[in-house]
């Protein structure tokens, strides 16, 4: 039981804290250090962040018969 609960409280912090490093991984090549603004970097990725939801959506509805919150939350923010 208590290994359980340790796995429970690391997957609670963990997620949050590394979920908006892996959005900041994909986007850090787009950027230019210092020079950029928000809204020119938001601009040039979201074509390649509506292609991601879409093909992982796609695929996952494709390749699954039951649907759930979570994995598809995973897949979208994992990118196909």
């Amino acid at each position: 039981m208590a290994k359980f609960r340790r796995a429970a409280l690391l997957a609670s912090v963990f997620v949050p804290l590394m979920l908006p490093l892996a959005v900041l991984i994909g986007i850090g090549p787009l950027t230019r250090w210092k020079q950029d603004a928000a809204s020119s970097v938001l601009r040039r990725s979201l074509p390649f962040l509506i292609g991601a939801v879409f093909s992982s959506l796609a695929l996952l509805y494709a390749f699954s018969e039951h649907i759930s919150l979570m994995t598809g939350l995973s897949t979208v923010i994992g990118g196909g």
